[in-house]
């Protein structure tokens, strides 16, 4: 990992933080609060302001100057909802971030389902991207992380379940064992 995992960890807890205390209303604007672009592109635009050295992209369809595409996930086309990485490069992809409102969390063409295979493809060490982190998150309309579901994927599992609220000591620990 090229940031220790403490600060990746806390860097990455700082953005959900300030997406939570300052972007709440976009959970329950509405009949079912804004799309998950919506919420993402800030969360993006949180994580661009602690992650120096770092680009943060939203819907991100480019590895090199060819499409994000995955045999071990069978798609040929994939742009993350977020990823935190260094543009150009396949040395510095440390997170990538897919996002489902609650009520289209089952769906089999874009659901949990699709996430999950995108994510394995994503940060599988065998496979051309080799994120150190991946997340899954089930957004309900609600403001309260301890709600909020986050699917954990290191090197092509899913390894760990947490909700979006207090998540730190089990994905440092988690993150130990895999980096150190």
């Amino acid at each position: 990992m090229t940031v220790s995992v403490s600060r990746f960890v806390g860097l990455l807890s700082g953005g959900f933080h300030a997406l939570f205390a300052w972007d709440s209303i976009l959970f329950t604007l509405g009949d079912r609060g804004v799309n998950e672009q919506s919420i993402t592109f800030r969360l993006g635009i949180y994580l661009h302001t602690l992650f120096e050295g770092y680009h943060v992209d939203c819907e991100y369809n480019k590895a090199w100057d060819k499409p994000k595409a995955s045999k071990r996930a069978r798609k040929q086309s994939m742009k993350p909802d977020v990823i935190v990485h260094v543009r150009n490069s396949d040395k510095a992809n440390l997170l990538c971030v897919e996002a489902k409102k609650h009520y289209d969390w089952n769906n089999p063409k874009t659901g949990y389902s699709d996430m999950k295979r995108k994510l394995v493809g994503l940060t599988h060490p065998a496979d051309i991207y080799r994120y150190k982190l991946g997340l899954a998150w089930k957004i309900p309309e609600n403001p309260d992380p301890r709600i909020h579901e986050a699917f954990w994927f290191i090197r092509g599992k899913m390894t760990l379940k947490t909700s979006l609220y207090d998540f730190e000591p089990a994905l440092s620990e988690v993150l130990h064992r895999y980096y150190g």
